[in-house]
């Protein structure tokens, strides 16, 4: 009786949150290769937060890091955030090239005891990103960059796990993802997918 009560009120929770965006934070490590050729450079405690739109897509702010001893000294990049970026039926993931949404990005460099950039760059050349959700609450983003006249490419590669994981209604009312099945957490389901799913708005039990 006990384990039909708790199911009922997941369920209800569930309902009561369909029109709610979520937000889950990522903590994990950032890597990163400058030019093709340089790096990698890692940054092991990174974090990304990423929230579900009612819409289907995701907004994605990636944290402040800071490389140490790259080509062009010690690195500082600021937070980024990617709004708006759609779900890939074929490559599952979420995926964008965001080269034209006006973002920008505070790098600072230090080489020594002498400051050789810092300011904010409009990355207006090259951003593209690619966002793969596990259902084991892990994630790994691939976000590549060239900010400003920098002459050189930026590919940036974060892995982590979730820290707080919210519901996220947005996949169960968004039309692109009818007949697919999520977790209450948003996570994309499986065949091997136990507990509570949702498909086309409606919840089940996996047993």
């Amino acid at each position: 009786m006990q384990k039909i009560i708790s199911i009922i009120i997941a369920l209800m929770a569930a309902t009561v949150m369909v029109a709610q965006n979520s937000t889950t934070e990522y903590q994990g490590g950032q890597s990163v290769i400058v030019g093709g050729m340089f790096g990698p450079y890692e940054h092991s405690n990174s974090k990304c937060t990423i929230t579900h739109k009612e819409n289907g897509t995701i907004s994605l702010t990636i944290s402040k890091y800071e490389l140490s001893a790259t080509v062009i000294g010690d690195l500082y990049v600021s937070d980024v955030t990617i709004q708006n970026i759609p779900y890939d039926e074929h490559t599952g993931t979420y995926s964008k090239d965001y080269t034209a949404d006006n973002i920008s990005v505070h790098i600072k460099a230090v080489s020594g005891d002498k400051t050789t950039m810092d300011a904010d760059y409009v990355i207006t050349k090259l951003g593209n990103v690619s966002v793969t959700i596990s259902n084991e609450n892990t994630v790994n983003i691939v976000n590549n960059f060239q900010p400003g006249n920098m002459p050189f490419p930026i590919a940036a590669t974060f892995s982590g796990q979730a820290t707080t994981t919210g519901i996220n209604p947005s996949v169960i009312v968004n039309n692109q993802h009818q007949n697919r099945a999520f977790t209450i957490s948003g996570m994309h389901a499986n065949s091997a997918t136990r507990g509570i799913i949702i498909r086309n708005g409606k919840k089940y039990i996996a047993k």
